[in-house]
This record gives structure tokens, sequence and C-alpha cells, in this order.
């Protein structure tokens, strides 16, 4: 547990000691690849727990042993509005995702040859586009995603060439006898990410957070002791920072069958002073969650 005491929230180098904290863990994790020759890395975590972010401070370490690092999100691989019914879908599962695409695209990595990766954009619930990713013989593929240690996902790799990354905030957050779990901190970065990005309101994001909760329990969960390493995204700063996006969503309200869960983040995230988001550097993995502007 990171026990803040009333009088350091506000010390010059708080969010900047807890930014250099998480870099430090993720470059030895990013060392072990180098050192273990790796050509295929599995980023994996449950719900906003910083992977995409984290996979390109991987990219970072890397340039400098002179690899390059090609990052592909598992979730471009989702089906698009022709292939499903996206209201409905279960994207925590692997058949939300065009399997078949997946193994064409990994068998053609395996091959050392230049796939067409696709994009997905969550606020329009469908496959947009496509990008061309070179492979070089430095190159390093990196799998990012909840499914990315599934067994289905996993399979399709020589066991002997891929190094697992497991990345979650694993710390409670205790300010003034108010202790935050590390859960709730994830529910409070999706509720405001998934406003932002994915036009999705409080109401939705608490609607499928039950299921997301349960499948990271059967599956993601469990599947962090095949990790080579596990890295701690949790930042002690983070609801001071993420407070103002957040209780200004709530206050919107939501459907009266979330009112509880609504009622009990707003009572603990209240206890937090307000930190502005200036505060928060550009390449933060929390950018990911508040966005790059500042939220002030």
């Amino acid at each position: 547990m990171i026990v803040i005491d009333s009088n350091a929230w506000h010390a010059p180098n708080f969010v900047s000691d807890a930014e250099r904290g998480f870099v430090s863990r993720l470059q030895v994790a990013a060392g072990g690849i180098v050192e273990n020759s790796k050509r295929f890395v599995m980023l994996a975590g449950p719900s906003c727990s910083g992977k995409t972010t984290a996979a390109r401070l991987i990219k970072q370490t890397l340039a400098l042993s002179g690899r390059t690092l090609l990052c592909l999100s598992i979730d471009d691989f989702y089906k698009g509005k022709s292939n499903t019914n996206t209201a409905s879908v279960d994207f925590e599962s692997v058949e939300a995702l065009d399997y078949s695409y997946l193994q064409t695209c990994i068998k053609l990595l395996l091959q050392g040859k230049d796939i067409e990766a696709p994009i997905f954009d969550f606020s329009k619930r469908q496959r947009v586009g496509y990008r061309t990713c070179r492979v070089y013989e430095n190159t390093v593929v990196l799998f990012e995603g909840i499914q990315a240690f599934y067994p289905e996902i996993t399979e399709l790799f020589p066991a002997a060439q891929i190094y697992r990354i497991f990345i979650c905030p694993r710390e409670k957050i205790s300010f003034r006898n108010v202790v935050i779990s590390a859960r709730q901190l994830r529910l409070a970065r999706r509720l405001v990410r998934d406003f932002r990005e994915r036009d999705s309101d409080a109401s939705r994001t608490f609607s499928i957070w039950a299921s997301v909760v349960q499948n990271e329990e059967k599956r993601i969960f469990p599947a962090a002791h095949f990790a080579d390493v596990q890295v701690d995204s949790t930042l002690a700063y983070e609801p001071f920072i993420i407070r103002t996006p957040l209780l200004h969503m709530l206050a919107n309200g939501c459907d009266p069958t979330h009112a509880e869960q609504s009622e009990t983040l707003k009572q603990l995230y209240e206890v937090f002073p307000a930190l502005p988001s200036r505060l928060v550097p550009s390449d933060s993995v929390f950018r990911e969650f508040i966005g790059g502007e500042n939220n002030d």
C-alpha cells in the first residue's frame, strides 16, 4: 500500500518521483527482452493498466540497444460492424477478434515478412483501415492487449521466442484514512478514458465493468504467473489528477442501477485535493486515461 502523507501531495517532486519509478520498472522489464534475445513480446494486463504507453516506452528502450520494435495492438484485430453485433460483443474474449486475420499476420511475421495491420476505431465500433508494418532483421514484435497471454494467442508463436510482460496497478493508495484499491484506480481510469476516447458515458462503463472484472479473475490474473516479469503501473499521484475529470463526469449522473457504484467513487475521490493535469508529462502512462490536454 502507498500511504501518502497529508503534506507530501503538494511537494514539487511528487509527480516526477512517481513517473521516474514507473519508467525505471519498465526499463528493467525491457532489458530482459534484449538479454534473452526474444523475437516476440506479449504485453498483457487487465483493463486500463497502461499497456499502450508501456509498449511505446519499451520501444524507446530497445532502440538504445539497436533494436527496432514493431508494436501491434490486439484491439485492432477486433471484428467490425459487418462481422458482428458490436453492441453486445464481449471485447474481453477471443471470439471478438478477427482470429483468422490475426493468424495470417502472425504467420507472415514468423517468416520475417511485412504485414498490413488493421486499425480499429472504438468510437465507430469498426475497422477503419490498415497500416503497412515493415519487418527488419533486428525487429522485435510486441503484441499488447488483455488477450496477449490467452493460450489461443500464445499458441500461434514458438514458445522459445516469446517474452511475457504483465503490467497492472498493484498497490492501494491511502490518504487521510481513505483507501482506494488498485481495481478502483483502474475503474476511474476507464471511466475517464472511455468517456473521452470511446464516447461512452458512465452508465455504459459501469454496466460492463462487472463482466470485465469477472473475465480478469477467470483469465487474466491467473495467467500473470506465466510472465517473465511483472510491472506495477500504480502512480501515487493519480487520484489527485484524475479527481477533476472523474467527478465532473459522475456529476452528470448515471443509470439508477449504478448509482451506488458512482456514489462510492465520488466519496473516495472527493477526499483527494485536486492537482492540475499540467504536472503530468506529455509522454506519461497516465496520459492514456486523462488525455494529452490539460483538464484543469
